[in-house]
């Protein structure tokens, strides 16, 4: 057994290894440090619940290295050995109140510590949907212990009729329960992992010039009259305009926008950090917008961020209001993008325009512009024949 005193600078040169392995502390009997394949550190002890060497042998996590120092977990360590030697069982008791934990109380530690932590804004405000709507009704008074991989089957099996919601559901609670069995140490195993999503068509929806022609009637019309929310319907606007991704748009700061370059400067988009090129309209447009906070698609007050919420509600009356059905956000960027690829731009250009990692998706417009040319080339084709045959 491998023994030195715990420290940072020694946590610092740990590396994972193929077999999980631990280092204990020369100082205090049983604390250590153990050290997962996946990288992930913790603090632990070791202790026997009793006298000599028949006593059972118990594990304690304190917690993950990276969030308490070693003097914090050396402390922690000796209290616990404090409480061993009085014939309390630390593991015992922390088995029995997970035992007791519900799936609830897990949500609010999942919220708290990885949604709202981790997640940037529009996914963060996706997840809290999908637990608000989904997961916390059906399973939020369960006990973590009595969750089985039955019941998460069937929940997502009764959502057949909305098959990517569910499968978005699904895969939130699974990545919730892959924290609470990994690095929470909560459950042995992840009773998520394995369930089959639904399938799922790709989305092939492009707007047509009348569809833009009724969106475009219909914000002049509200921007007239001032019935909606002026950060709506500029956020609608540079959808419309620069194809940028509706989270993008709305988490877009002044601080990011050079007006003289005609550009917008993302330091966290989806894909990394990337630079959008602003056409003159959408130059234009900004050059006309008061800056009376930091978000150029501001809510109800200056300071504060357009949310998905609010602008999601405005979409659905803009639909209802233009009669167009199945439209998403999400298909105006596919509609400016497959228009940039009917008028010749190659899969390079869109794809750094796009702000996509890979050739893939970029491609994808370009095929699709092969299909509203085609028309085209059938005229174009018929004349030539034409032609050719003429006397």
């Amino acid at each position: 057994m491998k023994t030195q005193r715990i420290s940072k600078r020694m946590i610092d040169h740990l590396k994972p290894m193929a077999k999980e392995y631990a280092v204990f502390d020369s100082d205090i009997p049983g604390f250590g440090v153990r050290v997962r394949p996946s990288g992930t550190m913790s603090y632990i002890l070791m202790y026997r619940t009793g006298h000599g060497r028949r006593a059972a042998l118990r594990k304690f996590t304190i917690g993950l290295a990276g969030k308490l120092t070693p003097e914090q977990a050396r402390i922690f360590a000796k209290r616990l050995a404090g409480d061993v030697v009085h014939g309390i069982d630390p593991a015992a008791a922390k088995t029995q109140k997970r035992n007791d934990q519900t799936v609830g109380e897990l949500l609010d530690r999942y919220i708290r510590d990885h949604v709202r932590v981790m997640l940037k804004p529009s996914t963060r405000w996706s997840s809290e949907r999908l637990i608000k709507g989904k997961i916390r009704p059906r399973f939020g008074k369960t006990k973590l212990k009595e969750l089985t991989r039955a019941d998460i089957s069937s929940w997502h099996r009764s959502m057949s009729n909305t098959p990517v919601e569910a499968n978005r559901a699904l895969a939130c609670l699974r990545k919730l329960l892959s924290l609470a069995s990994g690095d929470w140490e909560l459950l042995e195993q992840n009773p998520a992992r394995g369930i089959s999503p639904f399938p799922e068509q790709k989305r092939e929806r492009v707007p047509t010039d009348e569809e833009l022609r009724k969106l475009g009637a219909w914000l002049t019309q509200v921007e007239a009259d001032g019935s909606e929310l002026p950060g709506c319907v500029l956020a609608a606007k540079l959808m419309f305009f620069t194809a940028m991704r509706r989270g993008e748009v709305l988490g877009l700061e002044w601080s990011f926008i050079d007006l003289e370059n005609g550009s917008a400067r993302l330091p966290d988009a989806k894909s990394g950090r990337r630079t959008v090129p602003l056409g003159i309209t959408t130059v234009e447009l900004l050059k006309n917008v008061s800056r009376t906070g930091k978000f150029v698609c501001c809510g109800f007050k200056a300071n504060e961020m357009l949310s998905e919420a609010t602008f999601r509600g405005f979409w659905d009356r803009m639909r209802s209001s233009t009669g167009i059905k199945g439209l998403s956000a999400h298909d105006l960027r596919r509609g400016a993008l497959t228009r940039a690829a009917i008028m010749g731009l190659s899969a390079f250009a869109i794809r750094d325009l796009a702000g996509h990692r890979s050739l893939a998706m970029a491609n994808r417009y370009v095929q699709r512009a092969g299909n509203a040319l085609r028309p085209i080339a059938d005229e174009v084709s018929e004349r030539m024949a034409a032609a050719l045959n003429s006397k």
